[in-house]
């Protein structure tokens, strides 16, 4: 296990697509494999939770895992609900689960309990809708809304754990990956450009394609 950063990850990859030590022409920039990157980066991650799913434990890294504190929560006044943005964008995997927890900031021990959209509709009335008092969420576009939020147990901010959320990271920031994993990412990142480097370019300006 060791640290290291986006840019770093794309230094190496372009390294190996130079073939040795890359000069001012290179057709890839960093900036561009620094986005393969995070790509690959997402790619392991889900290929990494099928894998362990299909021998019965779906777990997930702790590594991948990505806490941002102090996330406001605001009201949508035409559903009628609370709700949070989410910080950053995460690896899309079944039911949800791209947002690993979300608690109030001091009590990660009562979790809110993830719900699927539209439990609202599918609950209404039975005992199971109010969640045993708890505060239950679901993942909407670019939003969290809650259930069973109201003024009495509203809270003004939560503790968001996202997985993968790499995007939000910046180049130079250490992240704590497996030395296997990072070598796999530049292997995928190196994979999806190798195919772009051998395609025919029209380098000439003509306006023709």
């Amino acid at each position: 296990m060791s640290l290291t950063t986006k840019y770093k990850l794309a230094e190496q990859a372009q390294r190996i697509l130079a073939g040795g030590t890359p000069t001012d022409d290179n057709q890839i920039s960093i900036q561009e494999l620094v986005i393969g990157v995070s790509q690959a980066f997402s790619s392991v991650i889900r290929r990494s939770y099928f894998e362990g799913k299909a021998i019965g434990e779906p777990h997930i890294n702790g590594n991948f895992i990505y806490s941002f504190s102090d996330i406001t929560v605001d009201r949508d006044t035409n559903k009628s609900l609370y709700y949070s943005t989410i910080p950053a964008t995460t690896v899309t995997l079944p039911y949800d689960m791209g947002v690993y927890q979300i608690s109030r900031m001091k009590d990660q021990k009562d979790a809110f309990v993830p719900l699927q959209n539209g439990f609202s509709a599918l609950f209404e009335g039975l005992k199971s809708f109010k969640l045993e008092g708890r505060i239950g969420y679901y993942l909407e576009g670019d939003r969290i809304y809650y259930e069973n939020m109201d003024v009495k147990n509203k809270v003004s901010t939560v503790l968001m754990k996202l997985i993968a959320p790499i995007g939000s990271v910046s180049e130079e920031d250490n992240i704590n990956i497996p030395d296997d994993i990072q070598s796999e990412i530049v292997t995928m990142t190196v994979q999806l450009y190798a195919t772009e480097q051998q395609l025919p370019h029209d380098e000439q300006s003509d306006l023709v394609k």
